[in-house]
This record gives C-alpha cells, sequence and structure tokens, in this order.
C-alpha cells in the first residue's frame, strides 16, 4: 500500500480572498456574505434615488400672501345637495359617523376602521361614509360650524376685506378631517391571512404544522436500509474523509473552487454551476485522509419524513435539544463528510447544481428585525410565516447524500459544533432555501451560540456503537 501523503500539492490554490470583508462582532447578524439571508444578493449595486429640489425661498407662501377666492357666501338658505342613500348603524359594510343637522352638508367614503393593510399607499377594505355639515349650532344664527368624524369647527360668518369668513372657516375645518380621512384611507395595516400553520416549540422556536404527523422513523429506517447500529431514525456514516491539512479548515473548500468551470456568481454569493469532475478526482487522490465512524439524524430536526425542520433556534438551544435526546450536536467534520462522501462531492448528489434536487436558490426577501425580534409571538409569526420557504423533511428524494442523508444542502442552515481551535464554536452548515452556496464544505463561522434566525435549524449526531 502507498503511503498516505502528508500535506495537498504545493501548485493547488487554496481559499481566494473575498471581495467582501468578513469581521467577527459577538452575536453580529449583519456580518456575514455569502450563506446568511440578511443582505439581497445583487448583481450591481443599487444607485442613490435623485432628491428633488427644494422649493426656492422666493416661491415659498408668506403671511402676506392673500387668500384665494373662496366663491360665494354661504347663506343658511342654500339647499342641501344629494347626500347619497341613508346610512344605518345596522350596516355591517359601514361605520355610522354622528353629525349635527346643517343647511350645508358634504359626503364621502373612508375605508372602514376595521380594515388593514400592510402594503402602505394601497387602499383596501369596505369604505364608509363620512359627512361634513356646516350647521348653525352657536348662539347667532350667522355662526357656522363643521362637523365631521366627532370634530366641529365654528366661526362667526360675517364679511373681512371682501371675503366671507364662513367660507373661510370651512376652507380651513375641512383641513384637519382631510389628513385624517388620508390617515385612515392609505395608512391602516392591513392584517394578512397566514399561508402555513405555525406553532411555537420548545418555548421560542417556530415550526409549520403538517397536515398529517409525518411516516415513522421505524418505517423509513426498513425502506432506506441505511440505519446500520445506530439508534432509530439515524444514518450510520463510515469511511475515509478528505481532511484540511494543516489546520486550515477552508483549505479543501479552496481547492473544491479552483476546478470550478462555469460560475453562477463568482464572488458574492458564490455560487458554481458545475466543477471539472476528473480534474477534482485527481487533486482528492493526494489529499490526506481521516477514518471517520459516527451516526447522524437523517432529516433535519425533529428528524421526521412529512415534518418541518424547527428554525429560529441558537446553537445553544440546538445542543441541549440533543442532549436531551442521548445525542450530541454534530460536529463540523461529521456534517460535511455526511454530506459530501468519500469523494467529497461539492454538492451531495455530484459535481453539477441542481435546483431541482435540493430546496435552493429560491428568491431573497427582505426581513424586518423588528418583528422577528419582536415579544409578541403574533408579530413574530406572521413574519416568519412571509419570509418562508422552507418545506418538509424529505420532500426531494434527489436531496440525498451518497451516506443517505437527506436535506443537508438548503431548506435550513444547520448548527454544527466548530473544529477550528479559535474562533465561535457555533459553525452553520450547508446553506438555506435562498441563492447561496449550499454546498457540502463551506461554513458560515461570524455568528455567535445565541444568535437565532428564521432559516435555522439543526440535526443531531451521536457517536457510532462500538463494534
Amino acid at each position: 500500500m502507498e503511503p498516505v501523503p502528508e500535506a495537498l500539492p504545493l501548485d493547488v490554490p487554496l481559499v481566494e480572498p473575498l471581495d467582501v470583508p468578513v469581521v467577527e462582532p459577538l452575536d453580529d447578524p449583519l456580518a456575514d456574505p455569502l450563506d446568511d439571508p440578511l443582505f439581497e444578493p445583487l448583481d450591481e449595486p443599487l444607485e442613490e434615488p435623485a432628491l428633488p429640489d427644494a422649493l426656492p425661498v422666493e416661491d415659498a407662501p408668506t403671511p402676506d400672501d392673500p387668500l384665494p377666492d373662496a366663491g360665494p357666501a354661504f347663506t343658511p338658505d342654500d339647499p342641501l345637495p344629494d347626500a347619497g342613500p341613508a346610512l344605518t348603524p345596522d350596516d355591517p359594510l359601514f361605520a355610522p359617523v354622528s353629525v349635527s343637522d346643517a343647511p350645508f352638508e358634504v359626503s364621502g367614503l373612508l375605508p372602514h376602521p376595521a380594515s388593514t393593510n400592510t402594503a402602505p399607499m394601497t387602499p383596501q377594505g369596505p369604505p364608509r361614509l363620512f359627512t361634513i355639515r356646516m350647521c348653525p349650532k352657536a348662539t347667532s344664527p350667522r355662526s357656522q360650524c363643521v362637523s365631521a368624524l366627532g370634530i366641529s369647527f365654528c366661526g362667526r360668518a360675517r364679511r373681512a376685506r371682501g371675503i366671507h369668513i364662513s367660507s373661510v372657516v370651512r376652507a380651513v375645518a375641512l383641513l384637519p378631517v382631510l389628513t385624517m380621512a388620508t390617515t385612515l384611507l392609505f395608512a391602516a395595516p392591513k392584517v394578512e391571512p397566514l399561508a402555513h400553520e405555525w406553532q411555537q416549540v420548545g418555548g421560542t422556536h417556530w415550526q409549520v404544522v403538517a397536515s398529517d404527523p409525518g411516516e415513522d422513523p421505524a418505517a423509513t429506517d426498513a425502506a432506506e436500509h441505511t440505519r446500520g447500529a445506530c439508534p432509530e431514525g439515524m444514518v450510520e456514516v463510515r469511511g475515509s474523509m478528505i481532511v484540511d491539512p494543516g489546520g486550515d479548515v477552508d483549505a479543501v473548500d479552496g481547492q473544491q473552487k479552483s476546478v470550478c468551470t462555469d460560475w453562477i456568481n463568482r464572488n458574492f454569493p458564490e455560487r458554481c454551476a458545475r466543477f471539472d469532475e476528473a480534474r477534482w478526482k485527481a487533486l482528492a487522490a493526494a489529499a490526506p485522509r481521516k477514518a471517520m465512524h459516527f451516526c447522524i439524524d437523517r432529516f433535519e430536526y425533529p428528524n421526521r419524513r412529512g415534518a418541518f425542520p424547527w428554525i429560529m433556534v441558537s446553537w445553544t438551544d440546538a445542543q441541549s435539544i440533543c442532549s436531551e435526546e442521548e445525542k450530541r450536536l454534530c460536529a463540523e467534520s461529521e456534517w460535511t463528510f455526511a454530506c459530501e462522501g468519500e469523494d467529497a462531492l461539492p454538492y451531495p448528489y455530484g459535481f453539477a447544481r441542481d435546483a431541482d434536487a435540493c430546496n435552493v436558490d429560491r428568491t431573497w426577501r427582505a426581513y424586518d428585525p423588528s418583528a422577528l425580534g419582536s415579544a409578541n409571538p403574533d408579530k413574530t409569526r406572521a413574519e416568519v410565516d412571509r419570509l418562508w420557504q422552507g418545506e418538509a423533511s424529505g420532500s426531494r428524494p434527489a436531496c440525498r447524500s451518497p451516506f443517505g442523508v437527506y436535506d443537508m444542502t438548503g431548506n435550513v442552515d444547520e448548527w454544527t459544533k466548530s473544529v477550528a481551535p479559535t474562533g465561535h464554536r457555533s459553525i452553520l452548515k450547508g446553506g438555506y432555501w435562498g441563492p447561496v452556496r449550499t454546498r457540502c464544505r463551506p461554513t458560515t463561522r461570524v455568528h455567535g451560540e445565541s444568535f437565532a434566525f428564521y432559516q435555522q435549524g439543526f440535526r443531531c449526531c451521536a457517536d457510532a456503537p462500538a463494534p
């Protein structure tokens, strides 16, 4: 048997520096430029919109400007315009408004106060009738009032400098009413129905409720034939793994990138459509290896075909949950080997990226950090539901590694334990459903142990039984 070389060939390029700097603040969700959904991946930089020119000072209105002509003076003898059909308090589509009897009346429609809309400036919901009336409420019959939406404005009906004061009263009084109407019409948020049914699990985590409980793990074990000597629902992984030389946790990933023949995005978010299989196998043949033997969950937690993965789980919580099941959080090297197999495949299914094999390359959606971090569970639920593009475990049969482990790339990011001597212990692997790397080797190493987000989950590992 030929001796195993101690190091990778020197002429093989290693990790290329990213155009986007990576920093390592504690629990900083904005630090990772690659697999995180924190920024929208753009091919071109955004341009700042041009601001409109300011109003010239000489054109600005002044207190000395004359008032516009308000038209002929209003008198109590003027006829009422037709206000349309009568409104009744029992009408479910309208909210009645109490107003005074008046010789002058203006009617219109406002949205019902129960109507809401999450997209501002988009009128929605059933309208309601509002009425503005000029009314002789004051002691003098020449006094005028405007009463609408429970607000009245009054003034003496007399002339000054050729302008009828009642007309000015009417014009000024309408301003706050119109402002209120605009606010109700355009700014009221609407509560959209949820696309999925959600439940809180483990206190602070979230999970889509499936229509059925999913496949019994014993039945899955019997169908898959990959359990080996491991506990129920787990896969036995045994073989020889290509390892990073000299403690450089990104060395093999750098070598793989050197044989990419078709880049979708060369830099951010660094997606390769195809790797050169022959060149990679030649490099892998000379790489150092390490024997591996362990057990790993077949699916993302809760590890059941047909169930949806838990999300909004921190690394600390993931470690505790695995421990409660007499398992442990996977080491990043274990996760990598279970994904890539002994040939160190870039993708769990081969050398060419396939958007149909795993749940990847979906459109990025901007998120609301205040909603995700809200103490109001309804607000968090609504935001998670809006962002969610994940799938039930095992939904894509082709998203299967050489060892028979499912959904390792895409769907949700997975917490693992770092093998590096420095830096965070909390390492994310596999990417999520968005347009990111979603390969077996890359890692996200910038988030602390308490960080939790809408696309993060995990799976558990365990020591293999002694032979």
